[in-house]
């Protein structure tokens, strides 16, 4: 499927493409999100605060605020939010409707059995009392994510989603974090210390898997609910949580998150050891043992911190955690500004955010990477996640052809990146389409986007149609399609079933 594709036709046929004028094709900018979370001494939510209220400085540096919202689920609706970019419109806007989302995503990859269970239970105790009318979504992290619900206030359908799937044995955790070997036999002087160092090459690689796994678990989660509009809040039930500071330091999911100690689910008692990982002075590699200390409540701290969340450890109500989450959700402040372009050093910023009121204390996420090009999943690596990824929005359709089929995709304008040089558009799209019986070895193939000015006007009113032939498949699941536009790294994921 490799080499390059054109363009069939401008104008969406089969589909109703959008026709307001304000479709535009975006080109770059750097844009950072800051979202806050604001309460009164009463820890009430503060819903009358204005841009002119709030100073953001950027490691100590001000900048000034581009972009201002309060989003909030009861309010007035005033203009649309303007189309992103450089320089950004100054707006104050109400938007009606839910301010922010809520995530669950159950964690059965860093969580051993044993305490899968307590935590399950705790869960659904909370969904059976669930009063709730905002929405939530179910996600189940195992050796790949799950997405056991989209976005429901049935309360009933989530608990169904949630008992279809089963506990699971697990045995990264234990592999993780190894005992020391004390066999008694004789030589055990020679053979003990062969095994630890098995051992720790097994444990190595096990927490490195889990690292990743879980890293592109949040990135699809991300992904998935990246068009909605507010604040994303995930509550994030594990016993673990591996590479926490390099995650809550990344800034890269624009996601809250409010950890969860499936620990205290279990028994209400945290341990007071955990495995960790120490520096063996001889060798200069990590020996991971279990040692004291409690790695898991610093976890939880830090990613509380650092992305404007909350932590949950010591207790076992996580009906708490979840309420916190949907209530940050229904007020929430959008800050946003352009940093200097010479600023983007690829190093980790400190963000700070004040209130010029007095009496009131706020939430947000305390920096992200000042980075030209943030990296970005691969295409091959969104297809392979399952869990369908938002940032271009496309719609689709693949009919019967003879021995194949024929597949239509619309694809949004307002999704891609194009340069303009000579009055002509520019751009690349890379696009990934077949059996999703194995969409791990499918091949993306190179699109060439290159538009006349009077082509350009007319798919800013009208969007644009690719159209590709492809093989029958012998997968009952259907058809992958996936499209990734080459300039920012952004991706549009769907599954069509037959």
């Amino acid at each position: 499927m490799g080499g390059q594709i054109a363009i069939a036709a401008l104008l969406a046929q089969f589909l109703q493409a959008p026709q307001s004028s304000d479709v535009i094709i975006k080109t770059t900018s750097h844009i950072v999100n800051v979202n806050v979370v604001a309460v009164d001494k009463h820890g009430n939510p503060v819903t009358d605060l204005k841009r002119d209220d709030f100073i953001v400085s950027d490691n100590g540096k001000r900048r000034e605020i581009a972009l201002f919202s309060l989003e909030a689920s009861e309010g007035k609706t005033s203009s649309p939010r303007a189309p992103s970019a450089t320089p950004l419109p100054f707006t104050d806007r109400v938007e009606q409707g839910p301010a922010g989302v809520t995530i669950i995503l159950f964690d059965c990859l860093n969580t051993p059995w044993e305490q899968q269970a307590g935590a399950k239970a705790r869960l659904i105790q909370y969904l059976r009392g669930m009063d709730s009318k905002d929405p939530i979504a179910l996600y189940v992290l195992g050796t790949s994510l799950s997405l056991l619900h989209d976005f429901t206030s049935d309360s009933q359908s989530l608990i169904e989603g949630l008992n279809r799937r089963g506990l699971r044995l697990n045995k990264e955790m234990a592999e993780s974090a190894p005992e020391r070997s004390n066999s008694g036999a004789s030589g055990a002087d020679l053979l003990d210390p062969f095994i630890d160092a098995s051992n720790q090459r097994i444990a190595a690689e096990t927490i490195l898997n889990r690292e990743k796994t879980t890293r592109l678990a949040l990135q699809a989660v991300a992904e998935h609910v990246a068009r909605l509009p507010g604040r994303k809040n995930l509550v994030w039930i594990a016993s673990s949580f591996p590479a926490a500071g390099q995650l809550a330091r990344s800034g890269r999911f624009n996601l809250a998150i409010y950890g969860v100690d499936a620990r205290a689910l279990e028994t209400g008692i945290i341990p007071i050891s955990s495995g960790t990982q120490k520096a063996n002075p001889k060798s200069g590699m990590g020996e991971i043992y279990s040692t004291p200390g409690d790695p898991t409540r610093s976890s939880i701290d830090t990613l509380a911190e650092m992305t404007g969340g909350r932590a949950f450890h010591d207790s076992n109500d996580i009906a708490a955690a979840i309420r916190s989450a949907l209530s940050d959700g229904r007020a929430t402040y959008a800050l946003a500004f352009s940093p200097p372009e010479e600023t983007l050093d690829k190093k980790f910023h400190r963000l700070k955010v004040q209130v010029k009121r007095p009496g009131i204390s706020i939430r947000y996420r305390q920096g992200y990477f000042a980075e030209p090009d943030p990296p970005q999943p691969s295409l091959l690596e969104a297809m392979a996640s399952g869990i369908s990824f938002t940032g271009i929005r496309l719609r689709a359709e693949v009919k019967p052809d003879g021995g194949g089929a024929t597949l239509s995709m619309y694809i949004d304008p307002r999704d891609i990146t194009l340069g303009e040089q000579g009055g002509y558009r520019d751009g690349s799209l890379e696009l990934v389409a077949g059996s999703s019986g194995a969409p791990g070895q499918l091949t993306p193939a190179l699109v060439r986007l290159h538009f006349s000015p009077d082509d350009y006007a007319d798919v800013q009113k009208r969007g644009f149609l690719l159209v590709r032939k492809l093989p029958a498949t012998s997968a009952r699941g259907g058809y992958y399609i996936g499209v990734r536009d080459v300039a920012s790294g952004a991706i549009g994921t769907v599954h069509i079933f037959e």
